[in-house]
């Protein structure tokens, strides 16, 4: 098995090389027509900066770190095998694996450490086992990096027992390997104790994104309206030109839905799950909590503003309306409604997060892939949030200065960007290359869009009212928005921000 799984680790570069779908990623600038053809990169066109692949190449070259012991406390996340594989696995590793495993063991090389794995549980049920246990690592400097379900770095943050990341030696936080806007959006007095990006593959998996069906949309002749009404070709137009906001999801949804009469099956433009609206939330440029001028988190001028209102309004009169199906708590989540619907082609749109998308392609259910859409085409940008099932890096605070940790973690950071996550994008989509390379392009453009808030991050901190209380709204088709946050919000966000500014007082050296 062994030289089975070092076989696979030098053909992922083979794979990587064979596929083109990346290629508005790697020449760092976004799509501006589906239409256009993918460019391609001939020898003379790759830069010294860049792999034969056009694939941006890090800053580290090859370092002697004399075989030093690199600890990594990870969650299990029985979903994906991220983190560490097993070459003893008989045969059973799938191509995401063995990209995993082919850059765990060039960062070995590279770094000349020895990668040392510690998985635990650790997600929503368990994970105060894995606080406790990072905290007991913590105590006698017996670990190194942490790899922890979504919800869990805050706590460790306030713990004490995080690095700011801006100060890891060798981590360069402004190289594409790393989340942007967790780095703008969730840092406290300018540090950010937190990273994403792509050594978290999981975090693209669990980003929400909105499905359309192809074979509606062509009945329906959307494409020919999006002409009329405004100008452009495709949905994917609409998307690279910034044009597709909430009222055209919404307008388009109408157009196409049916009553369901005398026994017919009600067909709907747009179906989603309850948890699934809370991307609208962000989707629309609006965060729970923001930092202050020193840098401190206060709550939003945005959440309590008539923003969220109007917004609010406007879902809960769709969900309310024959164009939109919205599936509760109490329906359930399989065999159900809102998801019946879709795989039935009585829903043209659907909000779900990335892991649909391999089970509508094994259902032969061909779909366009779209971000979540902006409140008005003056919006700065699109914004896309991942679920909480997914990984938040940091450094441990003992290590905070040691060379070879941040040169480790940078260098398997750079080593997925250009490894693992392409191959990732075939597990997602189940299929070897695409037929038509705009879901493969569309998949990179979504990810440059992944947005945080501190809000979600410390949402333990706010009784899970960052969350909820939009939801809960929507759910109830409560639609005083300034009122309900007056009376349930207001405090419980004021004092949240006070408690998560004294981790300031956490990290002051006496």
């Amino acid at each position: 098995m062994k030289k089975q799984m070092r076989f696979w680790a030098a053909a992922i570069a083979l794979l990587t090389a064979i596929g083109t779908f990346t290629a508005c990623k790697r020449g760092e600038a976004d799509p501006v027509s589906s239409t256009e053809e993918e460019p391609t990169h001939s020898v003379e066109e790759t830069t010294s900066d860049r792999d034969e692949n056009g694939y941006l190449l890090d800053d580290l070259g090859a370092r002697d770190y004399e075989g030093r012991k690199i600890r990594l406390l990870t969650w299990i996340n029985k979903s994906y095998n991220q983190f560490d594989v097993d070459s003893e696995r008989d045969g059973q590793a799938n191509r995401f694996e063995e990209a995993v495993y082919s850059r765990n063991l060039q960062v070995e090389r590279r770094m000349n450490v020895r990668l040392v794995w510690n998985s635990i549980e650790g997600n929503n049920s368990t994970m105060n086992s894995y606080i406790a246990r990072a905290q007991e690592l913590s105590q006698t400097n017996d670990v190194d990096i942490f790899a922890a379900y979504s919800m869990v770095p805050a706590t460790l943050a306030m713990n004490g027992i995080l690095s700011d990341m801006n100060a890891i030696p060798s981590v360069d936080l402004s190289k594409p390997w790393w989340n942007k806007s967790m780095l703008e959006k969730c840092s406290i007095y300018e540090k950010n104790y937190f990273g994403a990006g792509d050594l978290s593959p999981d975090m693209l998996a669990a980003t929400y994104v909105v499905y359309a069906n192809k074979e509606m949309v062509a009945n329906n002749r959307i494409e020919e309206t999006l002409e009329q009404d405004y100008g452009e070709a495709s949905l994917y137009d609409l998307v690279y030109h910034g044009k597709w906001t909430l009222d055209k999801l919404i307008s388009l949804s109408r157009a196409v839905s049916v009553d369901g009469a005398d026994g017919a099956a009600a067909v709907y433009g747009f179906s989603t799950y309850l948890i699934n609206v809370d991307p609208f939330l962000q989707g629309a440029g609006i965060l729970t909590v923001e930092n202050g001028a020193d840098g401190s988190l206060l709550p939003s001028d945005s959440f309590a503003s008539v923003d969220t209102q109007s917004l609010l309004t406007t879902l809960v009169s769709f969900f309310q309306s024959s164009a939109a199906f919205l599936g509760r708590y109490d329906e359930g989540w399989d065999n159900a409604t809102w998801i019946n619907a879709w795989y039935e082609n009585r829903a043209m749109f659907l909000m779900e997060d990335f892991t649909r998308a391999k089970l509508n392609y094994e259902k032969g259910l061909y779909t366009y892939l779209l971000p979540v859409p902006k409140l008005t085409e003056e919006q700065d940008d699109y914004h896309c949030i991942a679920g909480f099932y997914s990984t938040v890096w940091s450094v441990a605070r003992n290590a905070a200065t040691n060379e070879a940790v941040g040169a480790t973690l940078e260098c398997l950071a750079s080593e997925s960007y250009r490894s693992v996550m392409p191959t990732f994008y075939e597990q997602l989509l189940r299929r070897r290359y695409a037929d038509d390379a705009g879901e493969y392009a569309m998949i990179d453009y979504i990810k440059g869009k992944i947005s945080f808030d501190s809000g979600r991050l410390f949402t333990g901190v706010f009784g899970g009212k960052t969350w909820s209380a939009f939801r809960d709204c929507v759910n109830n088709s409560s639609v005083n928005w300034i009122s309900y946050y007056e009376q349930n919000l207001a405090n419980t966000m004021t004092s949240g921000c006070e408690t998560i500014n004294r981790i300031g007082d956490v990290y002051r050296e006496p």
